[in-house]
Order: C-alpha cells, then sequence, then structure tokens
C-alpha cells in the first residue's frame, strides 16, 4: 500500500483501531478520545539572576484514550478488562499480558489507511460494560474501555 501525499485534512469518522500484531480491526469501535500530551513546567531561579524564573521541562504525562463502541457478541474488551480482574475466577495465578499495543489508523475518503499511531503497553484502567437503561430511549447501548499508555509513534509505513 503506498501512502499518499495528504493536501487536506483528515476527516474524523474514517478510522480503524486495531490490537498490534492482528490484522483485523477492532469490532464497531465507533469513538476514540484525543490523544494528549503535557509536559510538567520546572522553575527554578538562576543564582546570578535573582529576578527572573527560568523554566525547564520536567516529567512527560499521557492522558488516557477511551474507546468506545456499540455492545454486541464481540467479547475482547471485556476478556481484555478481566485480566486484572482480582475476582476473576477463571485466571488462576496472575497474568502478565494484561498490556497490549493499540493502533489508531486514519484513513482517507477513499477508506485506505493512509496514517496513525502505535500507542505503547496499554492496559485498561476503566470498563464500562454497559450504559443506563432507558426503556423510553431511542439509542444504541455502548460499552467502552479506558486506557493507560506509555505514549505513541507514528505507524512505520506499510503496516506489517
Amino acid at each position: 500500500m503506498t501512502r499518499t501525499l495528504r493536501q487536506d485534512p483528515y476527516k474524523t469518522f474514517r478510522f480503524l483501531v486495531k490490537w498490534v500484531g492482528n490484522s483485523t480491526p477492532i469490532a464497531g469501535v465507533n469513538s476514540v478520545s484525543a490523544l494528549t500530551q503535557e509536559t510538567e513546567p520546572i522553575q527554578f531561579r538562576a543564582g546570578n539572576d535573582p529576578l527572573a524564573m527560568k523554566c525547564a521541562p520536567g516529567q512527560t504525562n499521557y492522558g488516557t484514550v477511551t474507546l468506545e463502541r456499540g455492545l454486541s457478541v464481540h467479547t475482547d474488551f471485556q476478556e481484555w478488562a478481566q485480566k486484572l480482574d482480582p475476582r476473576d475466577t477463571q485466571n488462576t495465578e496472575y497474568e502478565d499480558d494484561f498490556r497490549k499495543d493499540v493502533q489508531i489508523i486514519l484513513c482517507d475518503e477513499n477508506g485506505q489507511e493512509n496514517n496513525g499511531f502505535t500507542l505503547t503497553n496499554c492496559w485498561v484502567t476503566e470498563y464500562h460494560a454497559l450504559p443506563d437503561l432507558d426503556a423510553g430511549a431511542n439509542a444504541v447501548a455502548l460499552e467502552s474501555i479506558t486506557l493507560e499508555h506509555e505514549g505513541w509513534t507514528d505507524i512505520d509505513w506499510p503496516i506489517k
């Protein structure tokens, strides 16, 4: 697949989400929260300049990412979230495979994968298995997972 040089910005409604190592997109993801990075400023005063504060970059923190999709027969969100649940009777010992790399891929107007990011060492910090239920509402039931991660990198093209 060749990567085209974009002139127009990407649309936010054309994207895929995949586990790294699996070529099939995660079923039904309809929303991904923003990727955010914040570096804390460290203020200090130089000994030879008592009148002005200086500033240096400190620790960088990455915001959580939430994936949301319509509730369906697919249980991969629930299975991943339960890897850290101590009440899960199926887990007889601590599983160390609770971290996954996740790819968020942007597509062009033709649906071709064109740009994206790999979030490294993701793990589930919050899982919403079922939304508020209301018999009078006209809505789709959504499930969501919130992921903690250790940053992201650009995807090397073509995707492997």
